[in-house]
């Protein structure tokens, strides 16, 4: 029965093992007992008739038995492909969620750089320390933005001091129009 998978072969195939192999697993049970109980009580013959008339119920108790093995075993494959199945759906999902989330980095990221850079480039004219001091935050947040594996867990106090580095870039960029709490 493990090496007849249900997926690989079809329905004709897998009954004409399933019977072979309930003959054969019959014939072997029938005989082993039978020999078994003969050689136990063979002075009693009365015993020996009574096995000899009981033949046709070990056979259907072997078959109901077979049966009963294999339902067994059909669910449990059927619980383990299942699990497999969830496992998979939820690495999937997982994973999707991931895609979307670099598409969505990788939109908003370019869009503030270049909304820094014009702001820089506006600050060299009119306030040079300013523009200075915001190419250095903003190239600490870029610097930490690259090296920041997604995947991997970080501290809260790096993660709070990024964003602080983020918020300060843009405080400078708008100014008073920005407030922060």
């Amino acid at each position: 029965v493990f090496y007849n998978d249900i997926e690989k072969h079809s329905f004709t195939n897998l009954i004409i093992n399933h019977i072979s192999i309930l003959s054969l697993t019959l014939v072997f049970w029938i005989s082993i007992s039978v020999f078994i109980l003969k050689t136990i009580y063979s002075e009693q013959e009365t015993y020996l008739e009574t096995l000899d008339n009981g033949i046709a119920w070990r056979v259907f108790t072997g078959i109901f038995f077979y049966f009963a093995i294999i339902m067994v075993y059909y669910l449990l494959i059927y619980g383990y492909n299942l699990r497999e199945h969830i496992m998979q759906e939820s690495r999937l999902r997982e994973k999707v969620n991931e895609a979307e989330l670099q598409t969505l980095k990788s939109q908003i990221n370019p869009h503030f750089l270049f909304n820094s850079l014009n702001s820089i480039s506006s600050l060299t004219i009119t306030n040079p320390e300013k523009a200075h001091e915001m190419i250095i935050k903003l190239s600490g947040f870029l610097r930490y933005s690259l090296a920041h594996d997604p995947n991997n867990l970080i501290p809260l106090k790096q993660e709070i001091e990024n964003m602080e580095a983020y918020i300060a870039v843009e405080k400078i960029r708008f100014g008073e129009k920005l407030i922060f709490e």
